[in-house]
């Protein structure tokens, strides 16, 4: 059997990136879920954002280059912003979300923070504003 493709979000709100924590689990993620059949990355991720925390994107990139591969997921990695970042968890899937500066010592799973690693670096490496990565 092969690796579940996921679609995974980056969303910054003043620097610092949106972390969820499922239900049953003790570490953070970055937000995002399973790719339905004939749905793209993109939709997937803008669907998920919105069903686990009510954020509508107003915009969506793709980032092939922060695309991680683990052990059991494949996380295909988007880009997303918003307009408003009022957040109502879906207390049926998510159990707490923080916004993490990425300094602050949390339990976060390793695919998340490889992940950020990346975006960061493509960040730097492109040596412009988020806006202009994407």
């Amino acid at each position: 059997m092969g690796k579940r493709e996921r679609a995974i979000a980056i969303i910054i709100k003043d620097g610092k990136f949106l972390l969820v924590k499922d239900r049953g689990v003790k570490a953070f993620s970055l937000p995002g879920g399973r790719i339905e059949e004939n749905e793209t990355i993109l939709e997937a991720a803008v669907r998920e954002i919105y069903e686990e925390t009510g954020l509508e994107p107003i915009k969506a990139v793709r980032l092939k280059e922060c695309d991680y591969e683990g052990k059991v997921n494949f996380h295909r990695v988007c880009f997303l912003e918003t307009e408003n970042y009022d957040i109502k968890l879906n207390k049926r899937e998510l159990k707490d979300y923080i916004w993490w500066d990425g300094k602050e010592e949390i339990s976060a799973y390793n695919h998340a923070r490889e992940i950020i690693s990346r975006f960061k670096k493509l960040k730097e490496k492109k040596n412009s504003s988020v806006s202009k990565i994407c």
